[in-house]
């Protein structure tokens, strides 16, 4: 494990701070010097390593304030609960190596990993209910081979770049990119969030897959420059009930999801693909360039109920239908009464 360690840092680590196994426990306080083996811990600056491989699944560990490299060994991915990181004030992390955890701060504190490693198969790291200063200059993954999943819940972010092997998953989230150029290349899941791109934003083989709720919104990427979107497959997935049974038959919604600074133009290929999921009326969905947006547009020519099409035939032949036995049986009784008159003509004189 420290191989994969000493291969991402080119400082020569003199100290090192391992964490104590501790069973029985939900909450671990990282500045607690019975946290760790080592005497005068936990260690701080550039030539020292917190070693936090004995963390176990659905602990938290709290109070983290470092300048120090960070190195979790992963825990086993089937766990229910990942354990926590809960950083506090100010750290500057010049590398942390994660498999499976779940980060998050407490109110006034900056956090900023110059290097965020997964270091797992399909490692889960996620980023939850952050509204403070984080800024995260690189993700990247130990093994360029092998997608591990990058997750952003509730959250305020800076990135800087990320690798194309990680799948990123924003919910309920603002997202910064601040590179000269920002090149989304691999699978996003975008669920109510906002990524803001501080430059020019190149989409390039990106699977977006946008999750469009009741409240009929969804997510939306800004860019400051140029815009150049040259493949890109799109999914939208309807959450909730069928959007097409909240809303009128042949209705046609757009709203953007990429856009710029006027002055700025977005180029479009023809290389776009989409596909919709959880809405059997929805007939079509297309983009929409203009000059400094990208509109994601569908229709439902399709699928429309008969009362939706022919609404208001339907309940007028509802109402004369109902309403027949009580015109046509005055008229029978009156018909069979006079009938009989005809046939008998002496009956009203009693003979």
């Amino acid at each position: 494990m420290f191989l994969i360690l000493l291969l991402y840092s080119p400082l020569a680590l003199s100290e090192i701070c391992k964490m104590r196994p501790i069973e029985g426990v939900g909450k671990i306080d990282f500045l607690n010097p019975h946290t760790f083996i080592q005497n005068n811990c936990p260690c701080n600056g550039n030539n020292c390593t917190i070693d936090l491989t004995p963390l176990a699944c659905g602990i938290e560990l709290y109070n983290i304030t470092t300048n120090s490299l960070m190195f979790i060994t992963p825990i086993n991915p089937a766990c229910s609960q990942l354990p926590i990181l809960r950083f506090i004030l100010s750290s500057n992390i010049y590398t942390m190596n994660v498999g499976y955890v779940r980060i998050t701060t407490e109110s006034n504190s900056f956090v900023s990993i110059s290097d965020l490693v997964i270091n797992q198969p399909e490692g889960d790291v996620q980023f939850f209910d952050i509204n403070e200063m984080v800024i995260i200059k690189k993700v990247k993954s130990f093994n360029q081979s092998i997608s591990s999943s990058l997750s952003v819940i509730n959250s305020k972010l800076n990135f800087i770049s990320i690798d194309r092997n990680i799948t990123l998953n924003f919910i309920n989230s603002d997202i910064h990119f601040s590179d000269i150029t920002t090149v989304l290349d691999q699978e996003l899941f975008l669920r109510q969030s906002i990524i803001y791109i501080s430059k020019s934003l190149i989409i390039e083989n990106a699977h977006l897959t946008i999750y469009y709720d009741q409240y009929q919104s969804w997510s939306v990427l800004y860019a400051n420059s140029a815009i150049e979107i040259s493949s890109m497959a799109v999914t939208l997935v309807i959450e909730g009930d069928s959007v097409s049974s909240q809303s009128d038959c042949y209705q046609e919604s757009c709203a953007p999801f990429i856009s710029n600074t006027p002055g700025n133009k977005v180029y479009l290929s023809d290389n776009i693909t989409f596909e919709v999921l959880n809405d059997t009326g929805m007939d079509k969905l297309e983009i929409l360039l203009h000059d400094h947006s990208v509109e994601l547009c569908f229709t439902r020519t399709k699928g429309c109920s008969v009362v939706e099409k022919y609404g208001y035939i339907f309940v007028f032949v509802l109402f004369f239908i109902l309403l027949l036995p009580f015109l046509v049986i005055p008229v029978v009784i009156w018909m069979n009464k006079m009938g009989c008159r005809k046939k008998d003509p002496y009956q009203d004189f009693g003979y």
